[in-house]
């Protein structure tokens, strides 16, 4: 019994093998059916390609992420700058008549511009007067040394018929014949 019992066993295995490899015979068959079954290492290859490719992606998109970030921060507190600037400026009572004003600072100037070349003027004209005065007062101290008695001096170096009127001349008398000049 011993071999019967064997050989049964042996049966059943081999019955069992003959089932596994019908299953197998199947399962082959199937797999053979696909079309891109010998495509499936280039696939995998692909799939592995892409994701190194999406890792990056991700940390491209991260970092445009924190530079939007970033910018939408700095135009938030250029926006806040600015709203201050324009309530500044509005606290204004007279912004309204900024071009009114900025017409009358530019005639403003002109005017000015007038007023310091008569300025000039002027002081080219009192300076000619105090260089004449000068001149005149030297030359009277001059005439003074040479001659106790001025009169008989003047007389001779006048010419003849002249007459002569010695008045004593006012300061309003004085700047207007410098202003003449």
């Amino acid at each position: 019994m011993q071999v019967d019992e064997f050989v049964a066993k042996v049966n059943e295995a081999t019955l069992r093998i003959n089932n596994d490899i019908a299953s197998l015979q199947e399962y082959r068959a199937k797999l053979e059916s696909y079309a891109h079954l010998g495509d499936i290492d280039a696939v995998w290859s692909d799939v592995e390609g892409h994701k190194t490719n999406l890792d990056g992606l991700h940390k491209q998109v991260d970092e445009f992420v924190a530079k939007v970030n970033e910018a939408t921060l700095r135009i938030n507190n250029d926006i806040a700058a600015l709203q201050e600037y324009r309530a500044k400026l509005e606290s204004y009572a007279h912004l309204g008549d900024i071009d009114a004003i900025w017409s009358d600072v530019e005639g403003h100037k002109t005017n000015l511009d007038g007023l310091h070349k008569q300025v000039d003027e002027f002081v080219a004209k009192v300076n000619e007067a105090a260089l004449r005065i000068n001149n005149d007062i030297a030359a009277l101290q001059e005439y003074r040394a040479l001659s106790w008695n001025p009169i008989p001096t003047l007389a001779t170096s006048m010419p003849s018929g002249v007459m002569w009127k010695v008045t004593r001349p006012t300061l309003t008398d004085s700047i207007s014949k410098w202003m003449s000049l």
